[in-house]
Formats: C-alpha cells, structure tokens, sequence
C-alpha cells in the first residue's frame, strides 16, 4: 500500500503541474486578449465619449445664382438696350433741292404764296414728340430690366437642376462618409468580438456556432457601409454634438417657407409676367397712336421771278389723332392676359403650399425620431461606463460589454441616417 502510495505522488505531482501550466498558460492567453480588447474599446471610447465633437452647421440658405459669364453678358444686353432708347430724339433733318426750266412769271401767286423759280433749297427740322426717348423711357427701361430677368431665370431653371443635383450629390457624401465610419467601427468592434469567441473556442469555452454566428453579423455590419472604399474614411473623423443638434431642431417655419417661396422660379416667372403685362397695357394708351410732330422749314429761291423776296422759314406743329377703338380693345385683351396669369400664379402658390405643409409634416415626424433615438442613447452609454469597470477584466463576461458598445453604434448609425434623412429634406425645401 505504501509502495503504491510512492509510486502515485510522482504522478499526482505531474498532474497538479501539468494542470497548474495548463491554467497559467490559458490565463496568460485570457490577458493578452483582454489586453487587445481593452486598447481598442479605449480607442472607441476616446471616439464616442471623450473625444470633442463638432456641430454640424443648420442648413444654410444659398440662392442659387446663375452663370456669372451668362449674367454679365445679360446686364451688358440691357445697358446696351437703354442706351439704344435713349438715343431716339425722334428729330429729323430734311433737304431738298429743285430746278425748273422754263418759267413764265404768270405762274407768279400772292395768295399761295409761291413764286416761279429757276433753283429752290428746302432745309426743315421735324421733331415727333412720342417718337423720343423723353416719352416711354421709364416704362422702356422697366421692360428691358424684366426681359432680362426672365431670361435669366429660364436660364437658372435650365442649370437648377444640375447644380441641385451637385449640391445633393455633396450633402449625401459628407453624411453617408460619417455613416459609413460609424459602421466601420462597428465592423472593428464586431471583429474584437470575433477574436474574443475564437478564443474561447480554443478553450472549449463556447461553440463554434458562437464563431459562426459573429462571422455572419461581421457580414451584415459590412453590407451598411455606403462608402465601401474603406481607405477614404478617416479615422480621426469627428462626429457632431448630438445634444447641441437636438437644441437646434425646432426650425423658424415661417422663415423657412419664405425662403421656399422666394425660391421658386415658376412663381417669379409669374411675377416678371405680370408686370410686363401692365406695362404694354400703358404702351397701349390712346396717345400712343397720335402723332405730335414739331417743325421749322426753311427755304430758299434762287432767281425768283417776279419777287425780290428771296426765301422764308415757316414754323409750325402737326398733330394726327387716328379714328379708332383699337386701343381700347387691345387693353381688354391685356387684361384678359393678366387676369389668367395672376389666376395661373395662385394656382400655382396654393400648390407649392401644399407640398411645402407634407414637407414639413414629414420634417416634424423625423424631429420626434432623432429626438428619441439621441435621448435612447443615453442609457445605454451609462450602461457602458458602468458595466465596463465591473467586467473588463473578465473575458468571459466582457462579451455583454462589448454587445453593449455595438447596440450603441447601430443605434448611433440609425441616428446619423436619420439626420441625412433631415438635411437632405431641408436642402430639398430652400433649394
């Protein structure tokens, strides 16, 4: 019995060794992967909680202004136009000269007052009053300035679309690189996890179905990255400052279907209409068709027979007062214009009201969901804090820690989502 005795201490003495390296060894592996753990959740944790974030500026309005080579060449158009009408002095300067043969001095009339000649010079000066730029130049010059506003608006709504689009293609690639990084690090997160089962794995400490199941996750994380080019996300990436945006979230409606308004070139085409419209209606006046003409006609004859008088100046002015309705019906048919226009333009008013209320509806709906989701946040980051000094020595329990950070990213993601969703509506509005 006591030889059996001897013989079993060796091998207890093994065994208890064996199990003492086996223990150590599987400690010193259980720290090493805590050690990698705990340095990447320090890196999140300076990225989330620590690090100092930036406020994302409110949308700004920016109107959108045409080519400037194009708007150049339009100002140059309409200065070019008003000079043109203010050159019309509506003056004119006549000449004649004749020379007749063979006058006989009976041909000689006091009453008419004219006398046979052998050569004549006729010189006269007419000025048509409604034919110069003194008459009109106000209305002329409105009516170039409205032309070249419509042109130029036919022209921004022929760019609008391009330069939205760019302006659209700008927003959504600033905010789906935040999104992406977000799910990057989500991606990162998840991989930790993955080292954490595969370990335990080694150590027989959970299935491989765990493994399985964080593998196919790791997958899913990957497919909501946007921006599929890793490379281009950059780590040192600041996000904004949730609770400064929330502050920010009630928005001065009124101020902002102004500028909805004032945006929309349909509704100033409307306007540009309308009032050139009134214009020709006062170019369609009764003394536009007159025809007031003041003139001075000097003569001179050269061998007057019969007469020592030898050439006279005449002054005089003319007026012609045409007998017609035509300008009566041409304002009823002005008016008939403005009326269609100005029942096209409320048409079309209480239609961008219309769209602007669902707008805002839909504005209001996404305000509540942020809101909730960035105070959703809140206890689960607390959750974190505490929960991490507790387990974070513990490799078997920080598995809930780190499940915790990734309900904190995906929430955060849907977050960020959702503000694009916010922005992208608001561009949408003032633009």
């Amino acid at each position: 019995m006591i030889l059996k005795l001897i013989l079993l201490i060796p091998l207890f003495v093994c065994f208890c060794s064996t199990k003492c390296q086996a223990q150590y060894s599987k400690n010193t592996k259980d720290a090493v992967v805590l050690g990698q753990i705990s340095n990447h959740l320090k890196k999140l944790d300076s990225l989330l909680f620590y690090k100092e974030t930036i406020p994302i500026p409110m949308n700004q309005h920016q109107e959108l202004n045409i080519d400037s080579i194009f708007n150049s060449s339009m100002n140059y158009l309409v200065n070019m136009q008003k000079s043109l009408f203010d050159a019309k002095t509506g003056v004119s300067i006549k000449l004649s000269y004749n020379h007749q043969t063979g006058v006989n001095p009976t041909y000689y009339s006091d009453e008419d007052n004219d006398y046979p000649f052998r050569n004549r010079v006729q010189a006269s000066l007419d000025w048509d009053i409604l034919e110069s730029s003194i008459v009109g130049r106000k209305i002329a010059h409105e009516i170039f300035e409205i032309e070249n506003l419509q042109h130029s608006y036919k022209f921004q709504q022929e760019q609008q679309g391009v330069v939205k689009d760019k302006k659209f293609l700008t927003s959504e690639d600033r905010w789906d690189l935040i999104i992406s990084f977000i799910c990057l690090q989500r991606v990162n997160l998840l991989n930790e996890m993955l080292r954490l089962r595969e370990h335990l794995y080694d150590s027989h400490r959970v299935l491989y179905s765990d493994i399985a199941h964080m593998q196919i996750e790791i997958l899913k994380a990957k497919s909501l990255m946007v921006k599929k080019d890793v490379s281009i996300i950059s780590e040192s990436m600041q996000l904004i400052d949730l609770d400064k945006y929330k502050t920010n979230l009630l928005l001065d409606t009124l101020g902002l279907f102004n500028i909805y308004l004032d945006n929309n070139l349909d509704l100033k085409q409307y306007e540009l209409e309308q009032k050139l419209l009134h214009l020709n209606k006062q170019l369609s006046s009764y003394v536009r068709q007159m025809d007031i003409n003041v003139f001075v006609k000097a003569q001179y004859h050269g061998k007057v027979i019969g007469s020592s008088d030898k050439g006279k100046m005449d002054f005089g002015i003319s007026a012609k007062f045409p007998l017609t309705l035509e300008h009566r019906k041409r304002r009823s048919a002005i008016d008939s214009e403005i009326s269609i226009n100005k029942r096209e333009q409320i048409y079309a008013k209480e239609g961008l009201i219309a769209m602007y209320n669902k707008q805002i509806e839909g504005l209001t709906h996404i305000n509540s969901k942020l809101i909730a989701g960035i105070e959703t946040l809140k206890p689960i980051k607390k959750n974190i804090l505490n929960h991490k000094e507790m387990y974070q020595n513990n490799v078997l329990s920080l598995e809930e820690v780190i499940l915790q950070y990734d309900a904190y990213l995906m929430l955060l993601a849907n977050i960020y989502s959702t503000i694009k969703e916010r922005e992208m509506l608001i561009e949408s509005i003032i633009n």
